[in-house]
């Protein structure tokens, strides 16, 4: 169990005292002695460092809380049972390499209120990690997102794998073999976009339209930066919906409106680039409505 808070007046988190605890004066105080200022047989030792090597991991009733009232973030995580081969983790050169790791019961909730401090822009970018995984499967995934602007989110899964082959995170490039899910399903709600009557241009339209929907956004351009290489991806039995406001005529198509079931999902040989959309469309079928499916899809993009 562990719980993580910063709350107003506070301004740091109520675990800063353990860093504070095991960090040197030095290191505290930002005056950390470079590593080039050691002498050669110091260096050597400090560029080696330590490797640890745990071998087998098992963690049972695992409870997460994080609240912080600054960013406007209020985490909920649990899982009833984690198992993990854990290969040599080696800190100081960032090589982290473990095999398969088995989740059942994963539950994670978070709920986003409006933050209380303006948020930085991030531009240190990715760390250079060296981050292997065999596989990830997840027994009964749960997702839910509530934020202050109204969008609400809903993604759960009888069972989800994932095989990765390779992740680079400084690269932005992450290659995997294949993906698996069975019984997904996955409900998205967001606010209805409002527009300023008075606006008289398309910029001053967007300007408003931005200025009202400050909240959670997802917005597809900016994952655009990564390039993902998916060889296969299975998904079986599984539905989707999204809705943007209340819909004024039930009866037209509405793509703001969408709800589609029984997914059979078969796509292969899919990769994702800035200027790039690739992938092949197998055997698949799903249905929109009573009077429109499609069955047995197969198609190049």
């Amino acid at each position: 169990v562990a719980n993580m808070k910063r709350e107003e007046p506070d301004t740091v988190f109520n675990y800063q005292f353990l860093i504070d605890a095991f960090s040197s004066e030095d290191t505290i105080n930002g005056d950390t002695q470079p590593v080039d200022d050691f002498p050669e047989e110091e260096q050597a030792d400090q560029e080696d460092g330590w490797t640890v090597s745990a071998g087998k991991l098992t963690l049972k009733n695992i409870r997460y809380h994080n609240i912080d009232h600054f960013g406007g973030i209020d985490l909920h995580v649990q899982l009833d049972n984690l198992t993990a081969d854990l290969g040599p983790a080696d800190f100081i050169n960032e090589k982290f390499h473990v095999g398969e790791i088995r989740i059942s019961q994963p539950q994670i909730a978070m709920r986003m209120s409006r933050p209380s401090v303006p948020s930085e822009p991030d531009t240190t970018g990715m760390p250079e990690i060296d981050i292997a995984i065999s596989a990830l499967l997840l027994e009964n995934p749960d997702f839910r997102l509530n934020s202050f602007d109204g969008t609400q989110m809903q993604i759960n899964s009888r069972f989800l794998a994932l095989h990765p082959e390779e992740i680079f995170l400084h690269e932005y490039l992450i290659a995997i073999n294949k993906l698996e899910a069975d019984q997904l399903k996955a409900d998205f709600i967001f606010p209805e976009t409002v527009q300023d009557e008075t606006a008289e241009t398309e910029q001053d339209i967007n300007q408003t339209t931005n200025e009202n929907t400050n909240g959670f956004r997802f917005d597809f351009a900016e994952i655009m930066d990564w390039n993902i290489e998916l060889n296969n991806l299975d998904i079986t039995a599984s539905s989707f919906s999204m809705k943007q406001g209340e819909p004024k005529k039930m009866q037209e198509f509405n793509p703001n409106h969408i709800s589609i079931t029984e997914i059979d999902l078969h796509l292969a040989n899919v990769r994702v680039s800035p200027n790039q959309l690739m992938l092949a469309i197998n055997n698949t079928s799903m249905t929109f409505s009573d009077a429109l499916g499609i069955s047995d899809l197969n198609m190049d993009i």
